[in-house]
């Protein structure tokens, strides 16, 4: 993104990355990460849930907003409240990268 704002100064983030979290840790702190209204989000999380052996769970965990225990659900969390500060926000969810 840095080089990006290079290119592009009349546009800024915010890096709300954090190191070792699961989507599931996220979710349930999502209210005290201070996210801001923005216009575009991106979402690229899951990896470390992986690596924890947290399940992926199902799509009517996210349907149903099931709650943190699965990354489905814990998706839904994170989307609402994104949802919450903008609803007119693109948001980009990036596909966790392959691993092992």
């Amino acid at each position: 993104m840095t080089r990006v704002v290079k290119k592009l100064p009349h546009i800024s983030y915010e890096n709300q990355g954090h190191n070792g979290w699961t989507a599931s840790r996220i979710a349930q702190k999502i209210d005290e990460l201070g996210i801001q209204k923005a216009d575009v989000y991106s979402v690229f999380l899951s990896t470390n849930d992986w690596w924890a052996g947290i399940p992926v769970g199902t799509i009517s965990e996210y349907e149903n907003n099931s709650g943190y225990q699965t990354v489905f659900g814990s998706y839904r969390i994170i989307l609402d409240k994104i949802k919450s500060l903008n609803p007119e926000a693109k948001v980009i969810l990036v596909s966790p990268i392959p691993r092992v």
